[in-house]
């Protein structure tokens, strides 16, 4: 429970609401299996849906659609509207936006690589660290984005130094005087990185959509 305090003291008013509504149902989902004395693994199977999916439910990696829903309630003899009125249309809206913002929120700051190039992913880490709380669905996501800058920096730095070797070469193993400039590179490198960085950008409200089974 600390856990999910601080995760609001972060981000007040906002990641309250995804973690009350994902704690309601994955408990009552829970509570109602071990009242019929059935494992995840019974349950899944009896109600047709994947075991990893109900083990998502239970640890409130996911949202579940209502036909998922309806196959766990028949199994567990409850109403499926006592499940879906835990986490409501509107609650279900809302998590999707929080999720939108703080996702875009997170790959805006990682464009502070025009700024800071060989550091700039501490950024994002830092702000992922302090506003993502217990959803694990955008600690995923975030940590995903976050590899490719740190892969993004070893590149660059990699490829500066092969320029810079081969220029050493050129001057003084072949002795000629044109060398290969840093600046083409670098300005494919940087290109790349801002282009993949907006692309991934407009694609974060399809991603948060689809996160549900």
């Amino acid at each position: 429970m600390i856990a999910r305090q601080s995760a609001v003291q972060c981000l007040p008013g906002i990641y309250y609401a995804v973690n009350t509504v994902s704690m309601r149902l994955s408990e009552r989902m829970v509570s109602e299996r071990k009242k019929k004395g059935l494992t995840q693994e019974e349950l899944a199977e009896q109600s047709g849906v994947n075991i990893r999916t109900v083990q998502r439910i239970e640890s409130e990696d996911v949202k579940p659609r209502a036909h998922t829903i309806k196959a766990l309630a028949l199994v567990l003899e409850i109403n499926p509207e006592a499940l879906q009125d835990s986490i409501g249309p509107a609650a279900d809206s809302r998590i999707t936006s929080d999720r939108i913002h703080l996702l875009q929120m997170v790959c805006l700051s990682c464009f502070s690589f025009l700024v800071v190039p060989f550091i700039h992913f501490l950024i994002p880490s830092y702000l992922l660290k302090r506003r993502a709380g217990q959803d694990q669905f955008l600690i995923s996501q975030g940590r995903s984005l976050i590899r490719k800058q740190f892969i993004w920096v070893i590149l660059l730095n990699f490829l500066m130094l092969m320029i810079t070797a081969i220029n050493l070469v050129i001057v003084y193993y072949l002795k000629k005087d044109r060398v290969i400039t840093h600046w083409g590179p670098l300005f494919i490198m940087y290109f790349a990185n801002a282009a993949f960085l907006a692309f991934f950008f407009f694609r974060i409200p399809a991603i948060c959509r689809k996160n549900a089974v």
